[in-house]
């Protein structure tokens, strides 16, 4: 008595070899598209800085025309972020009797119209060593208005790691995106 022979056209469904074949292949699809969305997601958040770093040149232009001088003073600018921003913007070399971050008091209740800006996403991160608000000590620290120059920076967590990413532009509209640093 033997077993009945199986007739190849009968069987379906596929082989190891073909699903490995097939796990290959989307492997290394994934391991392609994967970094280039996470850096793409990078590049989208970062284009906040950039933007709000334009308005502030634009803003010191049109307070250097009328004063003959650059501040440090965002209230004196009028300018503040819009929506919920991720970035803390401002200088470091400033007197800390002006509002010169966008975490000042002054600022956030400078809103004119609503809905105005939240801080909640001004933080560098929910837990770790890095817990906490962002700080006017997190800018750039070559960030400062004087006379005739001024340079303008932003901080932000926006990685998962402990780096801060920062970014700066000066008077003449030079964007410098500032390696990310350890605290």
């Amino acid at each position: 008595m033997g077993f009945p022979k199986k007739d190849k056209k009968k069987l379906l469904g596929f082989t190891l070899i073909e699903l490995m074949v097939v796990i290959a292949i989307l492997a290394t699809i994934a391991a392609v598209l994967i970094p280039r969305f996470v850096r793409h997601r990078l590049q989208l958040k970062q284009a906040e800085c950039r933007q709000s770093l334009t308005e502030i040149l634009e803003a010191e232009h049109s307070f250097y025309n009328q004063h003959g001088s650059y501040t440090n003073d965002l209230r004196q600018l009028g300018w503040t972020p819009k929506g919920t921003p991720r970035y803390l913007y401002g200088f470091f070399d400033a007197p800390d009797d002006i509002p010169h971050t966008t975490a000042d008091p002054a600022i956030i209740s400078n809103c004119n119209s609503p809905p105005c800006y939240s801080t909640k996403l001004m933080t560098k991160g929910e837990k770790g060593p890095l817990y906490g608000p962002l700080t006017p000590q997190d800018l750039p620290h070559t960030t400062h208005a004087k006379d005739l120059t001024f340079k303008v920076g932003c901080v932000a967590q926006i990685t998962n790691d402990s780096r801060l990413d920062q970014a700066t532009m000066d008077q003449e509209g030079h964007f410098e995106p500032l390696i990310q640093f350890y605290p």
